[in-house]
């Protein structure tokens, strides 16, 4: 299991923070992460494919408020958020900050609704 944000595209579409990237709830979603993705020997952050997800959602809604867990971007006033419970599968890279990023990523149900 994982949990990630959102925007609201509408009651039953949403999109990536990071991209136009489409979800559903209910349907999975595939990218492969690469074996090299993670944190290396410096702790820098190797992004290399995948999705990103957080084991715990109130870690994540802490990040949030700190405006730490997407790039600056992300944040958009007047916009609508959803914090997701996911399924995750496939293969799996951690980060040193705690995210990990995760081949297939399903999500399951909303569990907050929140608008900057």
């Amino acid at each position: 299991m994982g949990y990630k944000v959102l925007r609201v595209a509408d009651d039953a579409r949403f999109l990536s923070l990071y991209d136009e990237t489409e979800w559903e709830i209910g349907k999975r979603n595939g990218q492969a992460v690469a074996k090299n993705a993670g944190t290396d020997e410096f702790g820098y952050t190797v992004h290399d494919g995948g999705f990103y997800v957080h084991p715990d959602a109130n870690r994540v809604i802490e990040l949030w408020a700190a405006g730490t867990l997407a790039p600056e971007r992300c944040y958009v006033a007047g916009q609508e958020y959803a914090l997701v419970r996911c399924e995750c599968s496939g293969r799996v890279r951690e980060f040193s900050s705690g995210k990990r990023a995760v081949t297939y990523c399903k999500p399951l149900e909303i569990v907050d609704r929140f608008t900057l």
